[in-house]
């Protein structure tokens, strides 16, 4: 094969990642940040001898189609069995950033403190009252805007997984105590000191609860949960949206059974119930418990590297199917 080889890039990746790829490689990037339908990422990515993905959903028969692709760079591959067992039967490698998950944990651990914060001492409602111009003294925060504060409060992990875990370790600074719910003790969290209880001492003693559950868990807090929780609490959410009646939640914050909450997920994605929208007392962000600057870099120039290394006869880092050989050198163009 003659001419520099070609690698499409799916969506938005860091420049940095794409600068790299052209050290090498002719590149057809995709600048969006939503996925491409199915047939234009076929067009696109036809001839190419790499991909570098997000969470494009490949299959068999799509790959079927791409004969000459070497090697996927997935920024989610670990998560799509899939994906790897199609490209394992037509011996392409498969390759994800090694410590992906490991700085998602970090960064979701430190939106659900912030989320906490914000929450609890009403930053929304502070900054609107301030651009408002209604800071007429000092004092008006203590009559207006008063808060809750973290020192000394409970803090209730409704998940001790990963997530859940990290959350607790970043407690002791604020010198919280720690009560959890899991159907399976968590050594880590009873060296901390937490205490596994039932979800409804949860509810009854916790001052902040946060809720990191797995995926198919649904409707878990309802209005008989946000009732039994106390009306000074604050209730955040950054794992699964579904876990959650918004319109429930939504009650709770109009009618004072809770004070305030943090949410970075939703109950139908990406639609936001309206009463929610117009909630005063509810943090709301964007899905962004991962959206970290210098960690997504650092995840595209190692999507991109792994690809460089196989155009050079190299066999990359962070192969999802080991049991696929490098094609020879020669092979490569």
């Amino acid at each position: 094969m003659t001419g520099r080889p070609r690698v499409f890039v799916s969506r938005h990746l860091p420049e940095p990642a794409i600068e790299l790829l052209r050290t090498r490689a002719d590149v057809d990037a995709e600048p969006g940040y939503l996925t491409l339908p199915r047939a234009e990422f076929l067009e696109r990515a036809r001839g190419a001898d790499a991909l570098c993905i997000y969470a494009d959903r490949l299959d068999d028969e799509l790959l079927a189609e791409l004969p000459t692709v070497k090697v996927i760079a997935a920024h989610w591959g670990q998560w799509d069995p899939g994906l790897v067992e199609a490209a394992t039967r037509r011996g392409i490698l498969v390759t994800t950033p090694a410590d992906q998950y490991r700085w998602i944990v970090s960064g979701v651990a430190e939106l659900i403190w912030g989320l906490m914060i914000a929450a609890g001492r009403r930053f929304a409602e502070a900054d609107a009252f301030a651009r408002a111009g209604r800071m007429d003294d000092h004092e008006a925060s203590n009559k207006l805007l008063l808060g809750e504060g973290m020192s000394g409060r409970t803090l209730g992990l409704v998940g001790a997984g990963q997530i859940g875990r990290a959350v607790a370790r970043r407690a002791a600074g604020f010198e919280m105590t720690l009560v959890y719910v899991d159907p399976v003790a968590s050594a880590e969290l009873d060296a901390l000191g937490a205490r596994r209880v039932e979800l409804a001492e949860l509810l009854a003693e916790a001052d902040y609860v946060t809720l990191s559950v797995p995926e198919d868990t649904v409707h878990l807090f309802g209005a008989p949960e946000f009732a039994a929780m106390k009306s000074t609490a604050v209730f955040v959410n950054t794992g699964r949206g579904r876990a959650v009646d918004e319109a429930a939640l939504a009650d709770a914050l109009a009618t004072g059974s809770i004070a305030a909450a943090g949410l970075d997920v939703y109950e139908n994605e990406p639609d936001i119930h309206p009463a929610l929208l117009a909630a005063p007392n509810v943090i709301l962000m964007p899905h962004a418990g991962g959206a970290l600057r210098a960690e997504r870099t650092r995840a595209a120039l190692t999507m991109a590297q792994s690809v460089l290394d196989v155009l050079d006869g190299r066999r990359p880092d962070g192969v999802l199917n080991p049991d696929v050989d490098l094609r020879p050198t020669e092979d490569l163009p």
